[in-house]
């Protein structure tokens, strides 16, 4: 936490610089508010969150959300916002004896009980899923992880297929590459449904996107494993508990690798985004379930943003998304994916006192609104919960962007070399 906040206190001291000598930029800055609100500042008392790493879950005109640090134990909380701004309250505090900690994925809405993960915490220390009623505010540990065969470290989003819940872990399993998983709410009931192995023809390490359903197949992504051990898309019969994996992410080749968030479906065509491609910057794709045709369709250069973090949100023929780093200041963007042109619009760059890093997480779309969070950046540098009208203006893309190209590529260029040397250090433990 102290590494991040001295990034923060420099960042601030950075910025402030540039915008003193560059005014330009502060009325792109403030071109840019017209649209875009930060609704709230997390890290603004004692039992405030800090340092969300989910996304936004709307209930009427209420969000939900958890963060991974802050509250009472610095171990998470689980909090309420009204979706036009303000009356935000912080509902849970996780942390205790036998209690869920550090909360990762979104949470999905069963009547009014909300199911979200923890990575870390339960009975045995290696997370678990819980319940939440919205009606008196009472979080249950619905399952604890038991750890080795049986799964570890849940940092996907649970998916609601009806009566039955799925999902994965980021660890354990009989390889300790992961799992796959299911859960009945009704009897709390968990089973392990396939374990990760890593091999040429299976994933390894499932991380932050949910599983898409299309009847009885789920479509997932894992960050390493397929046959190169850079990734893989693939399929999960659950009739049969079998998985087919049916793109193998490579490091060579101009494809894309290390994937981290999930898919969207849009009839038989699969997208999705991969942090890293052939210039580092990370790739949009698609992959067409009917003929198995897998294509990239826009690459990063880091003006445009650089390493795609979450899941896109799809909107008619426009797909959302944020980048985790890139843009004007180097500290993410919003962006728009137009299916029918290949072509991504800059819907707002992030400053750092607006936000900054939304890794991992996920836009929502209300109407005509996106809601999201950053994980950093804002007046405490612990994360922010923004909004974002939209249509996009096409003013807002060129405002101060080239004044700031040369610093923000110094910039991004050692952030890209953090990743990929994190990357490499990843596959030398694997």
């Amino acid at each position: 936490m102290s590494y991040i906040a001295s990034c923060g206190e420099f960042r601030r001291h950075w910025l402030c610089a540039i915008l003193f000598l560059c005014p330009s930029l502060w009325i792109a800055g403030l071109a840019d508010g017209q649209t875009y609100a930060v609704l709230h500042n997390f890290g603004d008392g004692p039992n405030d969150g800090a340092y969300p790493y989910s996304s936004l879950t709307a209930v009427g005109s209420v969000l939900y959300g958890t963060t991974d640090g802050g509250g009472a134990n610095d171990e998470g909380t689980l909090f309420s916002l009204n979706a036009s701004g303000g009356n935000y309250n912080t509902l849970y505090t996780f942390g205790g004896a036998g209690d869920g900690q550090f909360p990762l994925g979104d949470l999905i809405d069963s009547g009014t009980t909300l199911y979200g993960n923890t990575q870390a915490g339960g009975a045995s220390g290696n997370g678990t899923i819980f319940s939440f009623d919205t009606v008196n505010n009472t979080e249950t540990v619905a399952y604890s992880f038991p750890g080795g065969s049986g799964g570890q470290t849940p940092t996907a989003p649970l998916f609601n297929a009806g009566s039955i819940f799925y999902g994965t872990t980021m660890a354990g399993g009989s390889a300790d590459g992961g799992t796959l998983f299911s859960f009945n709410p009704a009897n709390d009931a968990t089973a392990i449904l396939h374990s990760f192995t890593g091999a040429s023809n299976d994933g390894l390490d499932s991380r932050y996107g949910a599983l898409v359903p299309s009847g009885t197949t789920l479509y997932g992504m894992t960050s390493y494993g397929g046959s190169s051990g850079d990734g893989a898309i693939y399929s999960f019969n659950t009739i049969t508990n079998s998985v087919n994996v049916l793109h193998s992410f490579t490091a060579s080749g101009g494809d894309g690798f290390y994937p981290e968030g999930g898919l969207t479906q849009s009839g038989s065509i699969l997208y999705g985004t991969a942090g890293l491609g052939s210039n580092y910057d990370g790739i949009l794709f698609s992959y067409n379930t009917s003929d198995n045709v897998y294509s990239i369709l826009h690459e990063f250069d880091g003006t445009d943003g650089e390493n795609p973090v979450g899941t896109l949100v799809q909107s008619g023929s426009l797909l959302y998304g944020m980048t985790e780093d890139g843009g004007a200041s180097g500290d993410g963007e919003i962006y728009s994916f137009n299916t029918a042109t290949n072509l991504v619009n800059v819907l707002y760059s992030f400053d750092g006192l607006d936000g900054a890093d939304p890794y991992p997480n996920t836009l929502l779309l209300l109407n005509d609104t996106l809601y999201g969070m950053t994980s950093e950046g804002g007046t405490n540098d612990e994360g922010v919960i923004f909004s974002l009208s939209v249509p996009e203006p096409g003013t807002l893309t060129l405002l101060g962007a080239a004044s700031m190209t040369l610093l923000a590529r110094r910039r991004t260029l050692a952030l890209k070399s953090r990743l990929f040397a994190h990357y490499r250090f990843s596959q030398s433990t694997l």
